[in-house]
């Protein structure tokens, strides 16, 4: 199951750049879903870095070091950015896609979120 939830990722993003890249509806639903679940990865991410301190031990540190903020900033500027491009009229009218269809899409990708970390857990 742990090496489902890790190659899902990247077998979705493949299969949702070449559909989007078709002009096929599931093509942009598939993307704006992928770059909902990892926006909403990454705002998790942050939380979860906030909350977390340091254990002050050099040792255990160096063992198991910390991803800095600024990758997950990066991160959240990028596909954030890339769901807003996604989510503009201009490219919904291209797919067909109206504004209850983005909304649902969208909600779709934050309950995959939370069903893989109930998973996950």
């Amino acid at each position: 199951l742990s090496s489902l939830l890790y190659i899902f990722p990247q077998v979705l993003l493949g299969i949702a750049i070449l559909l989007f890249w078709k002009r096929k509806m599931i093509g942009w639903a598939l993307l704006t879903a992928f770059t909902t679940m990892i926006t909403i990865t990454n705002i998790l991410m942050l939380v979860q870095y906030s909350s977390t301190y340091a254990s002050g031990m050099n040792s255990i540190d160096r063992l198991f070091p910390r991803a800095s903020i600024e990758s997950y900033i990066i991160q959240l500027i990028i596909f954030g950015g890339a769901l807003l491009v996604l989510c503009r009229e201009n490219i919904r009218n291209i797919y067909a896609i109206d504004k209850a269809k983005m909304v649902a899409i969208m909600v779709i990708g934050v309950l995959l979120v939370i069903c893989i970390r109930v998973i996950s857990l």
